[in-house]
């Protein structure tokens, strides 16, 4: 819930209480140890910051998490951290790393599809 506030605060404007709510976001879920929730909230504190130039803060995040999602088999997570991450390679300059980035997301989305697709028809046959 505090992760959609900072996002919808930002949309408003209010990028100072966006800013708190998303780094509360991160500090809970980290704590929870949730991947898909740190990506979120790892993504919600890149979408607030994106005026403010803290593109290396949002780099080391998203390669931190990184690391502890490629541990795991969760796609969503990675999928959806990529925004924040490949924006924040750009940012800083790292476009051969970001191109590198969109390609692996773009593998790890086709095997969501594929994952979806799969689902989808297991549950039509029954």
């Amino acid at each position: 819930m505090t992760t959609l506030q900072a996002i919808i605060y930002a949309d408003l404007g209010e990028l100072e209480t966006a800013r708190e709510l998303a780094e509360r976001s991160l500090e809970m879920n980290t704590n929870l140890g949730q991947v898909i929730l740190e990506s979120w909230s790892i993504n919600a504190l890149a979408y607030v910051s994106k005026d403010e130039l803290e593109g290396q803060r949002i780099l080391d995040l998203c390669k931190k998490l990184g690391e502890a999602i490629d541990k795991t088999d969760n796609v969503v997570s990675r999928v959806y951290l990529g925004e924040a991450f490949i924006g924040g390679l750009l940012e800083l300059g790292y476009v051969e790393e970001a191109q590198k980035e969109i390609e692996e997301i773009t593998k790890k989305s086709d095997t969501l599809v594929s994952l979806s697709g799969i689902a989808l028809a297991k549950t039509r046959s029954t």
